[in-house]
């Protein structure tokens, strides 16, 4: 058994011979991206100085049969130390948190991924051995081996990729609407729902500006969030403070003089902001990345910001504004900010499309974000139509302790249901990622479709109660308004 299972995880480390006392390791394990289509069910080694190695590691039964997406975490006999996550293998007791390469005899080679004894020199943190200065601790160990195993160890839906378009792997309407269906619409669907008077707005939509002092010193035990108006929100948990698919522009649109205008006001500035340590996109519409938005808070925050991106655009945030520190991701991938690693980003799927002009509709990647912190876990779903894929998600990474969902911009359905939700919907994703609260976004700012402006508040009131749950599940707030949510 020891010699199969011997045989069955394997480093090659030939390109990198580095010598132990470095405290560093000769491979991590990682994810290929979709985009290569490549399986996310292998695990490849990679050296310390970012060489890959030519063989996958592999995880075997007894007789050499059994694929890496069936490695598991657990303790054969309920004994094992917590510190250590547990691969069932024939024998029932061999640790995966090691990740060790033994020999038939029991001896250990030079090219073997060790974990460091318990003087604590080194963790495994997102199952890489980390240089001998991140001294993480044993739970990181915990977390990120489960991670790697829970993604490999299903068939996740992964985005197609054609001609170099993407589109979604399961089947729904299409994505984007044809012309003819758009200038249906147009003509069909005239814009009889008006903005009022800004008076009028005051009493029904009103905006406040944010207690700046909650916004510097936010809460340490539970996760703060406040709407700064349609998909932006602010989100403060755990030591981080994280901002989604920023826009402070007038118009959502590629000029500032066409194109849908707030009819709210923004309720503060970027420079009223605290220090933002990371940034997540959902995708490229307008309405979600805005240019001018991204170059100011890359202009004031530059190298301290951390941009996670859908796959495909970082050239976009590069090249275009000169944003340092992005990564791009594809489904299921999941990254963390450099000084906390106990804070994961993973980027999931989400039913929409991408595109800013003409000629490069879907040229990038969608999704929505899933935030897992040590105790907190909170939601982004971005821009979405309703596809089953939540379940797997709520499965993967619920529950959440808060998440952001949609609400607006879904009439008329017949045109709009393939790419957003509407109230009733946004509930069943509540429900499918097992949110235990969430807050309505994508709505009361720009308009974009042709619902009366309050209409998605009221209507996620009624579907509420037709549901059996309490407004207080699933609520909407004030521009500028910040809640806070630590169950």
């Amino acid at each position: 058994t020891n010699q199969n299972r011997d045989s069955a995880i394997e480093t090659d480390s030939s390109s990198n011979n580095q010598s132990a006392s470095d405290h560093e390791s000769a491979s991590y394990l990682k994810f290929e991206s979709a985009s290569d289509h490549e399986s996310a069910s292998d695990l490849k080694s990679e050296s310390a100085s970012g060489n890959e190695s030519d063989s996958d590691v592999k995880s075997e039964s007894a007789s050499g049969n059994e694929s890496a997406s069936d490695l598991k975490s657990e303790s054969a006999s309920g004994n094992e130390s917590d510190s250590d996550v547990k691969s069932e293998s024939a024998s029932g007791n061999e640790s995966v948190s090691d990740v060790k390469s033994e020999s038939a005899s029991g001896n250990e080679s030079d090219s073997d991924v060790k974990s460091e004894s318990a003087s604590g020199n080194e963790s495994v943190s997102d199952v890489k051995s980390e240089s001998a200065s991140a001294n993480e601790s044993d739970s990181d160990v915990k977390s990120d081996v489960l991670f790697l195993m829970e993604s490999t160890s299903k068939n996740l839906p992964k985005p197609l990729k054609i001609n170099g378009r993407y589109s979604v792997p399961w089947k729904c309407g299409k994505l984007p609407p044809s012309k003819l269906e758009y200038v249906a619409y147009k003509i069909l669907h005239p814009n009889r729902n008006p903005i009022p008077s800004q008076e009028e707005l005051s009493k029904t939509l009103p905006v406040e500006k944010p207690d700046l002092d909650k916004l510097h010193n936010p809460p340490t035990d539970s996760i703060q969030a406040t709407w700064l108006g349609h998909s932006t929100v602010l989100v403060q948990m755990e030591g981080l403070t994280v901002i989604t698919d920023p826009v402070f522009s007038t118009r959502c649109s590629p000029v500032q003089f066409a194109g849908p205008t707030r009819y709210r006001d923004v309720p503060c500035t970027i420079s009223d902001l605290p220090p933002i340590n990371v940034v997540v996109i959902s995708h490229n519409h307008y309405d979600h990345l805005d240019w001018y938005s991204v170059r100011e808070l890359d202009t004031r925050f530059g190298s301290a910001l951390h941009w996670f991106v859908p796959e495909g655009l970082g050239h976009w945030m590069r090249t275009t504004v000169g944003c340092k520190n992005v990564k791009e991701m594809t489904w299921w991938e999941s990254d963390h900010p450099p000084h906390k690693p106990d804070v994961k980003f993973v980027f999931t799927p989400a039913q929409h499309w991408s595109g800013r002009g003409l000629f490069d509709t879907n040229k990038t990647l969608w999704g929505s974000w899933s935030i897992i912190g040590s105790s907190l876990r909170f939601f982004f779903a971005g821009d979405t139509g309703y596809s089953d894929v939540f379940k797997t998600i709520g499965e993967m990474y619920g529950p959440f302790n808060l998440s952001a969902i949609p609400i607006g911009a879904y009439e008329p359905r017949w045109f709009m249901s393939p790419h957003h939700v509407g109230p009733e919907e946004a509930i069943q994703i509540h429900k499918d990622i097992k949110s235990r609260r969430s807050l309505g976004i994508h709505w009361g700012t720009f308009k974009l479709t042709n619902e009366l402006y309050l209409k998605p508040r009221e209507n996620l009131k009624d579907s509420l109660i037709e549901a059996g749950l309490s407004l207080s599940d699933f609520f909407t707030i004030k521009h500028g308004e910040t809640i806070n949510v630590d169950t």
